[in-house]
C-alpha cells in the first residue's frame, strides 16, 4: 500500500490498490477528513532520474489531477 509520512498521506487510508498505470497507482481510500468518505488517490510512480524529466512527470500528474477535479459523477 502506499505509504509516505508527508501531512497529507496521513489525510486517507488507503483501503486497496485499484490498478496502475504508466503514471501511477491508484488506491481505494477513505478521506479521513470527510467523515472517511470513500475516495480515489493516485499516488505517483516517478523512475526517472533526470530531473527536467521528473518536473516534466509532476507537471503531467497535476494536468490530470486538475481535469479529473472537474468531474461530478456520482
Amino acid at each position: 500500500m502506499a505509504e509516505n509520512s508527508d501531512a497529507w498521506f496521513q489525510r486517507y487510508r488507503f483501503c486497496q490498490p485499484l490498478g496502475q498505470g504508466g503514471m501511477g497507482i491508484i488506491y481505494l481510500a477513505e478521506d479521513r477528513t470527510a467523515g472517511n468518505a470513500p475516495c480515489v488517490v493516485k499516488q505517483l510512480i516517478s523512475k526517472h532520474s533526470d530531473p527536467d524529466e521528473h518536473e516534466e512527470a509532476v507537471r503531467l500528474f497535476k494536468r490530470e489531477a486538475n481535469l479529473l477535479r472537474r468531474f461530478d459523477h456520482p
